[in-house]
C-alpha cells in the first residue's frame, strides 16, 4: 500500500512522470487514485518569506506537474535512494560536513595518553600543549544520467528510476572506494598478516589485540564479503541455535567482540591494496578505533542539477560530490592481510 510515508524516491518519481502527458480530466482521476491524500509539498510563498505546507494533490490539480518542483524533489530522492543502501565508509569513520573552502587542516595532538600529577598548589600543564595538523584535500566527483525523450514517450518510467537510482550508487560506490583506499594505504598502519591460515575470527582477535596495545579501544570493523563469509562460518553452529536467529534471518552480523561491523564490496582500484579475502596480498578488514583513526570531511555532499538539452533531446541531472579523507593516527588501526 502507498501511503505519504513510502512514497518519496522511485514511487513518487514514476507517479509523476506518468502525470506529465494527462489532461485536466485524467489527471485529476489519476491524482485522486495514485497519490495518498495526506502528502504535502512544501512551496515558496507569495511574499518569500518562508515555506508553506500544501496538499500534494491540489498543487498538482490546480498547477499541472510542471508548474511545481516535485519531480526535481523525487529525481534527488531517487539519487538518495540509489545511494543510501551503499553507504559504508560514511558509517565507518566519522563524517564532518565542511562549511567552506577547498581543504581542512585537522588538528593532532602530540601530547601522551596520560594525565599530568600535579603538585598541590602548582600549575596545570594543558593536555593539548603541541599541535600537528592533518591536511584533508577536497576532490569532486560527478556522473551524468540521461534520459531520453523517446524513453519518456514510450513510458519507460520505471526503466528511468532505475536509472537513476544506479547513478546515486555510483557517486557512493566512488565516495566509498576514495575513503577506503585512504584508510588501508595509511602510512604507518598496523597489519596483522594470516598468511593464509587462522583466517576469520582469529585473524579479528589478533588485530584487535594490536589496537588494544596500544592503549586504543577498537570500536568498528569494516570487512569484505569473503572476509563476512569466514565469520558467519565460524560462527553459526550447524544446527539451529535461538541466539542466532536474527543472523541467519537479516544476513547480519551486527557486534562482534564489542565493534560494530561494516561491509563494503567496492574495490579500491588499487593492485597494492586489493580489497578481497581469498588469496595472498588480499586484505579482507579494517579495525579501528575510529575515533582516533580517521575522518571523512565532505564539503558538499550528493547534489543534483537537472538539465534539458533540446537539440540532442535528452533530460537529466548532474550529479557531484566534494569530499576528502584525513588519517590522523593511523596506529588507532590494523588491516588484515590473507
Amino acid at each position: 500500500m502507498i501511503t505519504a510515508a513510502n512514497f518519496h524516491g522511485s514511487t513518487g518519481l514514476i507517479t509523476y512522470l506518468r502525470a506529465l502527458e494527462m489532461g485536466p480530466g485524467e489527471l485529476k482521476r489519476y491524482v485522486d487514485a495514485s497519490i495518498p491524500r495526506e502528502l504535502g509539498h512544501y512551496v515558496l510563498n507569495k511574499d518569500e518569506s518562508g515555506y508553506d505546507l500544501k496538499p500534494v494533490r491540489e498543487l498538482i490539480t490546480m498547477e499541472g506537474i510542471e508548474g511545481t518542483d516535485l519531480i526535481q524533489t523525487e529525481f534527488f530522492a531517487t539519487i538518495k535512494e540509489g545511494a543510501e543502501p551503499r553507504q559504508a565508509m560514511r558509517n565507518f569513520i566519522p563524517t564532518i560536513n565542511l562549511g567552506s573552502g577547498s581543504g581542512l587542516k585537522i588538528p593532532k595532538s602530540t601530547s601522551g595518553s596520560y594525565a599530568e600529577e600535579v603538585a598541590e598548589t602548582s600549575e596545570v600543564p594543558p593536555t593539548n600543549a603541541k599541535y600537528s595538523a592533518v591536511d584533508v584535500t577536497i576532490k569532486k566527483i560527478g556522473t551524468r544520467p540521461q534520459i531520453s525523450d523517446e524513453m519518456l514517450a514510450d513510458s519507460n518510467y520505471d526503466l528511468i528510476a532505475l536509472e537513476i537510482r544506479r547513478a546515486g550508487a555510483k557517486i557512493e560506490n566512488k565516495f566509498n572506494r576514495d575513503s577506503l583506499l585512504t584508510c588501508l594505504s595509511a602510512a604507518n598502519i598496523q597489519e596483522h598478516d594470516c598468511t593464509g591460515s587462522n583466517l576469520g575470527l582469529p585473524a579479528v582477535m589478533a588485530a584487535r589485540t594490536k589496537i588494544s596495545k596500544v592503549n586504543r579501544n577498537t570500536t568498528k570493523m569494516l570487512i569484505t564479503p569473503d572476509m563476512e563469509y569466514q565469520l558467519v562460518n565460524t560462527l553459526l553452529p550447524t544446527t539451529y541455535t535461538p541466539g542466532y536467529e536474527q543472523v541467519l534471518r537479516t544476513g547480519q552480523l551486527g557486534r562482534l567482540l564489542g565493534m560494530d561491523i561494516y561491509e563494503t564490496t567496492v574495490s579500491t582500484g588499487s593492485n597494492s591494496y586489493v580489497w578481497e579475502y581469498n588469496s595472498d596480498g588480499d586484505f579482507g578488514a579494517i579495525l579501528a578505533d575510529v575515533d582516533e583513526f580517521a575522518m571523512n570531511v565532505i564539503r558538499q555532499d550528493i547534489t543534483v542539477k537537472r538539465y534539458d538539452d533540446p537539440v540532442k533531446q535528452i533530460q537529466g541531472g548532474v550529479i557531484t560530490m566534494r569530499y576528502g579523507t584525513g588519517i590522523v593516527d593511523a596506529t588507532a588501526a590494523c588491516r588484515i592481510e590473507y
